[in-house]
């Protein structure tokens, strides 16, 4: 009982201290999931940040097709104009990169890789000034070696939640 109280009085102390911090806005971090529609039509989950004087904001992506295929990936989108509509719902849009790798092939190929270009756009809201949600979707084309460097592409919708500090 004594250690949930001592828990407890610290965890308030951390967001009390913290408030300022997470309303400068300056690092970002938070995680995404969706789906992506396109040649490979695949699920995926991400770790995102944006790191200080960094234009980009990151994700580090895995997706899973099925038990054999699984792709890991990155994407750095800047974004362009991040505007208000209302209240707290604004839009943001911008160009990409992105890249990754394919491993564990059920056809004998042990590794195929992905590098392209995006364009991003998507809805966002801060309902706290340190809590941003998200729902965001990209137009993505690259080459693929799985293709034998043929183009590929994709349109990933997430649904994310990102903390500021």
């Amino acid at each position: 009982m004594k250690k949930g109280k001592i828990f407890a009085v610290i965890a308030a102390l951390l967001v009390t201290a913290s408030t300022g911090a997470f309303a400068s806005g300056n690092f970002g971090i938070g995680v995404q999931g969706g789906f992506v529609p396109g040649m490979h039509h695949h699920g995926d989950a991400a770790l995102t940040f944006k790191i200080p004087k960094v234009p980009p904001v990151f994700a580090v992506n895995v997706g899973i097709w099925d038990y054999e295929v699984h792709r890991v990936g990155v994407t750095a989108d800047w974004w362009l104009a991040n505007p208000n509509i209302t209240g707290v719902l604004n839009w943001f849009y911008g160009p990409g990169l992105a890249a990754g790798a394919t491993f564990n092939m059920g056809n004998g190929r042990a590794c195929d890789l992905y590098v392209g270009g995006r364009f991003v756009i998507g809805l966002n809201a801060f309902v706290v000034n340190f809590l941003e949600l998200y729902v965001q979707a990209a137009a993505q084309i690259g080459i693929d070696t799985a293709n034998s460097g043929i183009f590929d592409w994709g349109i990933p919708a997430n649904l994310g939640i990102r903390f500021w500090f």
